[in-house]
């Protein structure tokens, strides 16, 4: 699992969460909502119907009272307007009740209610108009047989009482179960909100732990590794970035373990190569001393052939001044200038071979100046292990 679905692990299960906090507040809200309805188009309704007809039947028994009191004063169109005046509305009264029956959301008790209340106004109605013609003959016998009509609107009112109450009752218990209803939605909304908390901050913690605590081995490692130590061993787990990292760092400990190990390995060629070169320079020195000796011993032999040669030159110029004084004698004598004339051509040639003899020499001395040259400034080059070069030049 990667790094960033690591860290939107903690505000998914937050948003999951709310996502379900949200459809119980909607819930409870669609909850509330019909509740609401249900209370104002049902259950006030139904009360509303009951009030309204009991107020009707009350102003439809004070005015069949007034009619009563003043029918004689009253002209018979006025009395028959009147009376079908109450009838009408004695009739709205029942149709309002009928039309309230026919919901769908009534209970039993309602619809007794109703049906013990519909016969009672018929009733009413009928000895209404009774106690009106009576009064149209005797004022005070329509009073009176108004009676029979009070115990009926008394039955009405109490039917409609009836009513009223019954309504106010499924009102409040739709009331209570809606409240009800909102606090279990409330404390679920709470113990929604806590657990997404509860679980937001697990996770959080579980993955800042399992983000952070890779990250610590590599930073472990990573100083072991700046100290020289090349000898951890790096688990790895996952593939996420911190594994990644983790096995970059492990690859790299290899590498420069395997690095290191191929330095050491050249430091000790280098090192045998080094002794190697040290042995040579001594074995060199030491043929460098013998060729010095060796030249020493040149040098002796070439001082040794200086000085014959010098001996022989000095030999000639005696003979030479021997043969001057033989060319004395020769004039003397013909056969012994012949004689002598042929021992000088010996000589001259001997002379001359001599006079070669001398070139070569002055060339190897000059030769070995040269060598001699060539020594000291390797000697200088060489310092403390060029002595056996500054023999040489010596």
């Amino acid at each position: 699992m990667k790094i960033w679905h690591k860290i939107l692990i903690a505000p998914a299960l937050a948003i999951v969460f709310l996502l379900g906090f949200g459809a119980v507040a909607y819930g409870v809200a669609l909850q509330q909502n019909q509740a609401l309805d249900d209370l104002s188009k049902k259950r006030l309704a139904g009360v509303s119907v009951a009030m309204d007809a009991a107020q009707d039947i009350s102003e439809v028994h004070s005015t069949v009272y007034r009619l009563v009191t003043w029918i004689a004063n009253l002209s018979e169109d006025k009395v028959k307007a009147a009376i079908g005046e109450q009838n009408g509305k004695i009739a709205g009264i029942v149709a309002s009740l009928n039309k309230y029956r026919t919901q769908e959301h009534l209970i039993e008790e309602e619809r007794k209610a109703i049906d013990a209340a519909l016969p009672l106004l018929a009733r009413y109605r009928k000895l209404a108009e009774d106690s009106i013609d009576v009064g149209t003959i005797d004022a005070s016998m329509g009073a009176m047989n108004m009676q029979g009509a009070d115990i009926q609107f008394q039955a009405v009112l109490k039917q409609l009482d009836d009513l009223v109450r019954v309504e106010k009752r499924l009102a409040q218990e739709a009331y209570e179960n809606a409240a009800s209803a909102s606090r279990a939605a409330t404390f679920l909304m709470i113990g929604i909100l806590v657990v997404a908390a509860l679980a937001s901050l697990a996770a959080a913690l579980l993955m800042s732990r399992a983000i952070v605590r890779p990250l610590h081995v590599a930073i472990r490692t990573a100083q072991r590794i700046a100290q020289g130590d090349l000898s951890a061993e790096v688990a790895v787990h996952g593939k996420d970035e911190t594994a990644e990292l983790l096995r970059a760092l492990a690859q790299m400990n290899q590498n420069l373990r395997e690095l290191v190990g191929e330095v050491a390995g050249g430091a000790h060629m280098v090192a045998d190569t080094s002794a190697q070169i040290a042995q040579g320079n001594q074995d060199l020195s030491q043929r460098t001393e013998e060729q010095a000796s060796t030249l020493e011993e040149t040098a002796s032999s070439m001082e040794e052939l200086t000085s014959t040669v010098s001996l022989n030159a000095q030999n000639a110029r005696q003979a030479s001044q021997l043969a001057v004084g033989a060319s004395d004698i020769a004039r003397k004598g013909g056969q012994v200038v012949g004689q002598v004339v042929s021992t000088m051509s010996g000589i001259s040639e001997s002379s001359r071979r001599i006079a070669d003899i001398i070139g070569v020499i002055d060339g190897i001395a000059f030769q070995t100046n040269i060598l001699a040259l060539n020594a000291a400034v390797e000697a200088a080059r060489a310092g403390e292990q060029g002595r056996g070069f500054a023999v040489v030049a010596a």
